[in-house]
């Protein structure tokens, strides 16, 4: 009975299954990256590019059970440098020193603006001086000109550069919101805003903007001294798991060097920002 007995739990455990290990994708309100309900036209909810990206790699890795929750920024990186042992990740964010204290990225997805300094069409001509030879805006002189109104997000980091020049200006609009400066560029009442490219081109249709036509009421230029591009990678929490679950995402990557969900992305750019990209590429997919 005992050798029966041990047969029997012998087989049981080589035919149960194996448990699938949780993730869970961290989704914070972040237009067009993440359309929640109670921010846009019901056709969008849920076709957010992150979301979109998000839900094509739960397709193409294997052995997990992926749980989407909304959180704030801030609640995320809390959670991801307070993991221990649970699997957190975030479908699209760029890899910087301090994260990668406290998250592991995969291999890049595609290549996205970085931050431009974004004009009323209409308004031209005050940025016109602050030009290089390359077209790109001189952001200090620029912020010099008391003709010129700007305006930013207090307590976002663009970037070394960017957040230098702007901690010395004392004639620029500041808000709390990432989504009030576009508002205000395309009501008038700034001449120019520093944002990326996809989060003018939301607020614009959400205002009722038609993605089919090529004209826009704004135009973009890359600041000069910073990187045109930057990649944008899946991060995840710093554990064993974490690191498990970006070798699968690496998989998949690597399977698939089309990458068709960089279309998601750029879905949410104007033509003249999308071609800039698609110049750019193809990018390094380890």
């Amino acid at each position: 009975m005992r050798l029966l007995a041990a047969i029997i739990l012998s087989t049981l455990s080589l035919t149960a299954p194996a448990q699938a290990e949780p993730v869970i994708w961290l989704m914070p309100a972040y237009p067009p990256a993440y359309i929640f309900e109670h921010e846009a036209d019901p056709r969008w909810v849920g076709h957010g590019f992150a979301e979109q990206i998000q839900a094509w790699f739960i397709d193409h890795t294997t052995g997990y059970e992926s749980e989407p929750i909304e959180a704030s920024m801030s609640r995320i990186m809390a959670l991801m440098q307070s993991a221990g042992d649970k699997i957190y990740c975030l479908a699209t964010t760029n890899p910087t020193e301090s994260r990668a204290l406290f998250m592991a990225f995969s291999a890049p997805l595609y290549l996205q603006p970085s931050n431009r300094v974004i004009v009323r069409t209409d308004r031209l001509a005050l940025v016109a001086p602050y030009l290089d030879a390359a077209g790109a805006v001189d952001l200090p002189a620029l912020l010099r000109d008391p003709k010129a109104a700007g305006s930013v997000v207090t307590g976002r980091v663009y970037s070394n550069r960017i957040d230098s020049a702007l901690a010395s200006a004392t004639e620029l609009d500041r808000q709390s919101s990432v989504q009030t400066p576009p508002k205000l560029l395309l009501a008038g009442h700034v001449d120019w805003i520093v944002a990326y490219p996809r989060e003018i081109e939301w607020a614009w249709r959400a205002d009722g903007g038609d993605a089919s036509t090529e004209a826009r009421p704004y135009r973009t230029y890359a600041i000069e001294g910073e990187p045109p591009f930057i990649p944008s990678h899946i991060g995840c929490s710093k554990n064993a798991g974490g690191k498990r679950f970006v070798e699968q995402v690496d998989k998949a990557i690597a399977a698939n060097p089309d990458r068709p969900w960089r279309l998601y992305m750029l879905a949410w750019l104007a033509r003249e920002d999308r071609a800039a990209v698609e110049a750019a590429e193809p990018i390094d997919t380890r």
